[in-house]
């Protein structure tokens, strides 16, 4: 991905054209991100639009020691990480809410589709610093170079983080039975 920050870096937008054009360029890596940490579409939506109001509060404060795509999915990955936090999160049921919102039919659950949610619902039980990465890694498709500048972490350590993330999950399937 192109980072819009660097296309831009010198013109003169206003902050407002600035965040629009952010918006436009990364408002769905965003919300993907969101949907993947949180497993659910609708609060994915409002963090997405949450981080957006970040960017823009925050826009002065930005130094470009990063890209502005990394600082954009650090924002996220912190907000993502509050809302876990919250009381709120740890009422939601996040398999059920994964299957309502994507209007799953009885139908629609084939082993394929089973061992998917299973394996879903087992990422959201790992602690979060394991969670984040797998997250990041698999379903962001990041390398673990780019997971390490964003989390701010060494490499090895993304290394290790996954292989004791994917251990647990071997692990917690086969005592299922998956």
């Amino acid at each position: 991905m192109e980072d819009a920050g660097k296309i831009i870096e010198n013109t003169c937008l206003s902050d407002e054209d600035l965040i629009q054009v952010y918006i436009e360029e990364y408002y769905k890596e965003v919300k993907k991100i969101a949907i993947s940490y949180l497993g659910d579409y609708s609060t994915a939506e409002d963090i997405a639009q949450d981080v957006f109001i970040k960017v823009y509060d925050n826009l002065k404060s930005f130094k470009r020691k990063s890209d502005v795509f990394t600082w954009i999915y650090r924002i996220t990955i912190n907000h993502c990480r509050d809302y876990v936090k919250s009381a709120h999160f740890r009422k939601v049921d996040l398999t059920e809410s994964f299957i309502m919102n994507r209007m799953v039919t009885q139908s629609d659950f084939t082993e394929e589709v089973i061992e998917r949610i299973n394996t879903i619902e087992k990422v959201t039980e790992l602690p979060v610093k394991l969670k984040e990465v797998i997250i990041l890694y698999y379903y962001n498709q990041l390398t673990t170079k780019e997971i390490a500048k964003t989390l701010r972490i060494r490499e090895s350590t993304v290394r290790t983080r996954l292989t004791r993330a994917r251990q647990l999950l071997e692990t917690q399937l086969k005592i299922d039975g998956r």
